[in-house]
């Protein structure tokens, strides 16, 4: 399986739960598919493949899917900024 499409399949269940025990699984999720990559610049590239693909989740999120959803887009942004 790919390694975004598997990132995405547990993020996707984690975000129906939107329970705040899901979170810790969504960081080691998002570790994981970051862990894929060899280098900075395709970790980061990486990120922002998965930050595009969960605004389709975030367009159609609500309350406590939608806090969510963006706990787990400020999660990529500090992912992102400790590439720098």
């Amino acid at each position: 399986m790919d390694p975004l499409d598997k990132c995405l399949r547990t993020l996707s269940v984690a975000i129906r739960e939107s329970s705040q025990s899901a979170i810790f699984l969504c960081e080691r999720t998002v570790d994981e598919y970051l862990n894929a990559f060899p280098d900075v610049h395709s970790k980061a590239g990486a990120i922002g493949e998965l930050e595009s693909a969960l605004n389709a989740d975030r367009q159609t999120a609500s309350g406590h899917q939608l806090q969510f959803v963006n706990t787990i887009h400020d999660y990529l942004a500090k992912r992102r900024h400790e590439l720098q």
